[in-house]
């Protein structure tokens, strides 16, 4: 399976440029607030909402109507569907605070290091669980020793 290894194109520069510009970033805010209340009340539906409003907030922040029309059809639900590991909700909250922070800040280096940071640290993650288990092996006593 291929995972994406590079920061989505929402990440780079646009979201944190319009915020600088005086673009309003409250529904960032609020996406943020609502994953964090989510994770607290261990409410996997709500946070996956909550991470799709995330994303939205960025797309839209980002100003690109081609890259929010596709978004939705990349594979990233495909990663979302086949990996529910439980370590990844910290992660995500935890990268998705810095990202947003990085953005709302209008910072554009930091907010795209931030993005590439959270990509790695899902991909490893995803690879980690993947790894298969050391087989076991039996041990066959012969001769009755």
């Amino acid at each position: 399976m291929r995972l994406p290894s590079a920061s989505p194109a929402c990440w780079r520069a646009p979201p944190a440029r319009a915020v600088a510009g005086g673009t309003n970033g409250q529904p960032l805010v609020d996406a943020i607030r609502r994953l964090g209340h989510s994770d607290a009340a261990a409410d996997a539906d709500g946070f996956a909402k909550a991470r799709r409003d995330y994303y939205r907030a960025l797309l839209t922040l980002a100003g690109n109507r081609e890259l929010q029309r596709l978004f939705p059809a990349i594979q990233m639900p495909i990663v979302y569907a086949q990996h529910r590991l439980p370590g990844l909700q910290p992660i995500r909250l935890q990268d998705y605070r810095v990202i947003a922070r990085e953005v709302l800040a209008g910072d554009e280096d930091g907010a795209d290091l931030a993005a590439m940071a959270h990509v790695h640290n899902v991909r490893e993650q995803i690879l980690q669980q993947a790894q298969p288990a050391a087989p076991l092996v039996a041990t066959v006593r012969r001769g009755g020793r």
